[in-house]
């Protein structure tokens, strides 16, 4: 029958773990990145308001989509009549035809 040793081999001196200072290095490095990243969304998405003064903000006034006053209507009319006159004061050329001469 085979023998089996009851006791592990005790070491020496202090055991060496390979790739364990990276392990602790890349975790210190994703332990800042999480910081620097809640820093950030605290900054942009104001998550943190205490002490924060309130904005002055605007004060919702009643507002009125259409209304029946005839002065606006006249206005926009003479304006139309202004504007299509001054148009038709640009247009000097008159063609001669032989029209009337027939």
């Amino acid at each position: 029958t085979p023998q089996i040793k009851r006791d592990a081999p005790k070491p020496s001196g202090p055991i060496q773990v390979r790739g364990l200072g990276r392990h602790l290095e890349l975790k210190m490095l994703k332990k800042r990145q999480d910081e620097e990243k809640a820093e950030r969304e605290k900054k942009v998405f104001l998550t943190d308001t205490e002490g924060r003064r309130p904005r002055p903000y605007t004060v919702p006034e009643p507002f009125q989509l259409s209304s029946d006053d005839n002065r606006i209507l006249q206005k926009k009319e003479a304006l139309k009549r202004a504007v299509s006159d001054m148009s038709m004061a640009e247009c000097t050329f008159k063609p001669q035809t032989n029209e009337g001469s027939v």
